[in-house]
């Protein structure tokens, strides 16, 4: 057996609607390594992503430290709902810009969170952007204290300037601090 191919017998299993015990039995069974990405790909894009999670905590259990485990199971504690936020604040073997891109759709305060966490600025500015989440976006402005950042959002065709002016100048605690 290939193990480097497991990733694509998986999804020709799935594709004919194999059995998903026998599916889980072959992931336990696979000796050697293989690319775990293209595994979670190969479930994802057949919305199966829940299929894997015994063999990924399994990963875990074992010690694994490859963040394309942590980024499944964030997908999917983030589509089960199974507290992704906290998963989110105290996992530091994620991706943030994957798993961030992958919540914007979902829930933009988790990519808010995972784009924080990963200093992901400019994917930050634009979901704080595209969903007015402008406390968010003045309160992580505040904490990082970057010039650059700060120039780029308060440039004048910004057409959110004002807004998160507004924000920052509302709240006492989030003013800047003086050096």
């Amino acid at each position: 057996m290939n193990s480097v191919r497991t990733p694509q017998v998986v999804g020709g299993l799935l594709d004919v609607d194999c059995d998903e015990t026998t599916i889980k039995s072959l992931l336990a069974s696979v000796p050697g390594n293989f690319p775990i990405d293209e595994l979670v790909n190969e479930v994802e894009q057949r919305n199966r992503l829940k299929l894997i999670l015994p063999w990924l905590e399994a990963r875990v259990q074992a010690g694994s430290q490859d963040p394309p485990v942590y980024n499944a199971l964030a997908k999917i504690y983030i589509d089960s709902n199974n507290n992704p936020e906290s998963f989110l604040k105290e996992n530091n073997l994620y991706e943030p810009s994957v798993v961030g891109k992958f919540c914007e759709k979902r829930d933009p305060y988790l990519a808010y969170i995972a784009y924080a966490k990963g200093f992901c600025d400019d994917e930050l500015i634009a979901i704080t952007n595209e969903n007015s989440m402008f406390k968010q976006q003045a309160r992580y402005l505040v904490k990082r204290r970057e010039a650059d950042l700060w120039a780029q959002v308060l440039q004048s065709d910004n057409v959110h300037r004002r807004a998160l002016i507004d924000q920052v100048s509302s709240c006492p605690s989030m003013r800047l601090i003086r050096y």
